[in-house]
């Protein structure tokens, strides 16, 4: 009601006699909490500039067009800018104690946005922050494109990409990199490689959507030529530790140690595969998935495309009966005179990438049985050397 008695009242207020807008005291004129353009020291340099030289044109001109205003939807008398914020900032900074205006009641944040945009008047960053407010008061990305007269869901995914985007793309738009779909590709790839963006964009390149392009393939080139250099290493994955170990190929190492850490370094296997063969004295199946007869060597030549990490044979010496299948049954303390054999307060001794390094024994990893898959501790696996 209140607001409907305001309405009345500014519609009764006379234009000048030469026709000009009737005035409003600025004392009765609020900003729109909603405007898109941020305050004066949020703006771009350029923007800044560009309300600076305003200032002084209103000072010395006045203001020419009239501010559009609606009425306030709490506060009796008090009017809200729809369109005009420059112009109303232009006039208080000049100290004048009105300013022209029309009502439209109607006007509301879209109409906002929309006249700013075929006005080409408002920052990308400005209208970023006006899609992330749409979207976060739970309106569609394809309403708000519709609203604001755009086809299809593109500019409003450029647009979102730049919301709180790296100091980069803020760098580009400083150096007159204007396009949102290019600012949108800087954004995605430096995502992808913060560090190298960041480097590229420091050494002056030409930001362009080819340049920014021609930097993504020769990175993602970089990735896969360094991931191919890997394919003979294993990884024993575990939920706090990864082990990575290289072959030891040099001459001699066929003396078939128990050693685990030597062990290990035997492996090169690309993906995860650990087999465990069973005892030599009975007819089995070999490790590649053929017949074998008692006393026959274990083959590797089945499916495995490395080498295979096997179970040592019993010892002709040794008096303890074989572990069951269920477990390979050694505890790595008869195989590694480096560990204690206590679980629970020592890790063995591994190398990684030509360093020494510890794995805990009770590290899970999986291995193949008779065919079938289990994972076990580290601690209840025996290891021998095969080639």
């Amino acid at each position: 009601m209140r607001a409907l008695t305001a309405l009345k009242q500014a519609a009764k207020a006379p234009p000048h006699a030469d026709g000009r807008p009737p005035e409003m005291p600025l004392s009765k004129i609020v900003r729109d909490p909603e405007n898109p353009r941020p305050p004066l020291h949020l703006r771009t340099p350029d923007e800044q500039q560009q309300q600076i030289e305003l200032n002084e044109n209103v000072r010395q001109r006045g203001i020419k067009s009239p501010i559009s205003l609606r009425p306030h939807p709490s506060e009796p008398d008090t009017w809200v800018i729809n369109h005009g914020h420059c112009r109303y900032d232009a006039a208080e900074a000049a100290g004048f104690p009105t300013i022209p205006y029309f009502i439209d009641p109607n006007f509301d944040s879209y109409d906002q946005v929309a006249e700013n945009l075929h006005r080409s008047d408002l920052s990308i960053w400005a209208i970023a922050g006006f899609i992330k407010r749409k979207l976060d008061e739970g309106q569609s990305k394809t309403a708000i494109a519709q609203r604001l007269g755009k086809e299809g869901l593109n500019y409003v995914t450029e647009h979102l990409a730049l919301v709180d985007a790296p100091h980069c793309v803020h760098g580009a738009y400083a150096n007159a990199v204007r396009s949102p779909r290019t600012l949108y590709d800087l954004r995605r790839a430096h995502d992808e490689f913060p560090e190298q963006v960041d480097a590229w964009c420091l050494g002056g390149a030409r930001i362009t959507r080819d340049s920014i392009r021609e930097l993504l393939e020769g990175l993602r080139h970089d990735v896969i030529g360094a991931v191919s250099q890997q394919e003979s290493e294993i990884a024993l994955p575990n939920s706090t530790l990864e082990t990575r170990t290289r072959a030891d190929d040099q001459a001699g190492d066929e003396s078939g140690s128990n050693n685990v850490q030597d062990a290990l370094e035997r492996a090169r296997l690309r993906h995860d595969v650990i087999v465990a063969c069973p005892q030599r004295d009975e007819p089995t199946l070999n490790c590649g998935g053929e017949e074998q007869q008692s006393g026959d060597p274990p083959s590797t030549s089945g499916g495995l495309r490395h080498d295979v990490i096997l179970r040592s044979p019993p010892s002709p010496a040794a008096s303890t009966p074989a572990p069951s299948r269920k477990s390979s049954g050694a505890n790595p303390s008869t195989t590694n005179p480096a560990w204690n054999g206590d679980a629970t307060s020592e890790e063995i001794p591994v190398r990684y990438m030509g360093r020494d390094a510890t794995v805990s024994p009770e590290t899970k990893v999986t291995i193949a049985v008779d065919g079938e898959r289990t994972e076990v501790r580290l601690a209840d696996l025996e290891f021998s050397k095969s080639r």
